[in-house]
């Protein structure tokens, strides 16, 4: 089991499922194809995207999939499209969904050193919402299709992506931590409003942050949620 980080995020208020197997990623997708939503919930191994050849693979036994990727050539923090690559997925649930990714900080033991990446998600709502009250934030300079209405987050935020950070200690502890708004974490997700293929872009921010599973699983919506336990 990861070790627990403290402090804990409020719990997110998801529809519990009838329990599932433990999810994992296909197999059988290739680096050229698709990674596939299945039953609203779609699960990505970081180093089996086409990831940008300057961010490294680190194989280590404390990571799903055994290995991680992180980037090392210097600090990208106010613009976003250092390293930047892609991952596409396809819908086939439309809906909300909460977008997390399992992360650790490896360097150092500040909590909030090395701790974020850029995410930008082309889906017709891509946002960051905070549990307790709905808060919406956007991301600035957002994308034409981006439909997000709200205020700035806090912080930076750049060409319509958004600085997706985890907290809590010890720093080195794999999270599932993915927040938006510095001091005032938000939850990040996308509204896709039919199926098709939708693009994930990722970009370096902070160097050595550790990234090693992509989840995307539908949330907040009226009927057939994932519960973040399962996603995770």
């Amino acid at each position: 089991p990861d070790p627990e980080p403290t402090p804990d995020p409020e719990p997110t208020p998801d529809h519990e499922p009838t329990p599932d197997p433990e999810p994992t990623p296909d197999p059988d997708v290739t680096n050229d194809d698709p990674f596939q939503e299945v039953n609203g919930l779609a699960v990505i191994e970081f180093e089996s995207m086409n990831y940008h050849s300057d961010w490294e693979v680190v194989e280590v036994d404390d990571a799903l999939g055994g290995g991680y990727i992180q980037w090392t050539p210097w600090e990208a923090f106010q613009n976003f499209g250092a390293g930047q690559f892609s991952v596409d997925v396809e819908i086939h649930n439309p809906g909300t969904y909460r977008i997390m990714w399992r992360n650790s900080i490896r360097n150092g033991d500040n909590p909030s050193d090395h701790n974020d990446t850029w995410l930008k998600v082309l889906a017709q709502n891509f946002y960051g919402k905070k549990v307790t009250d709905e808060h919406v934030v956007c991301p600035n300079q957002q994308e034409p299709s981006n439909k997000c209405e709200g205020d700035a987050p806090h912080g930076s935020s750049a060409s319509g992506a958004l600085k997706v950070y985890r907290f809590g200690s010890p720093a080195s502890a794999w999270v599932w931590h993915s927040y938006t708004s510095d001091n005032d974490a938000h939850a990040i997700y996308a509204d896709f409003e039919e199926p098709g293929i939708y693009e994930v872009q990722i970009a370096a921010r902070s160097s050595f942050h550790g990234l090693d599973r992509l989840v995307l699983f539908r949330s907040r919506n009226e009927s057939d949620d994932i519960s973040e336990s399962y996603a995770t």
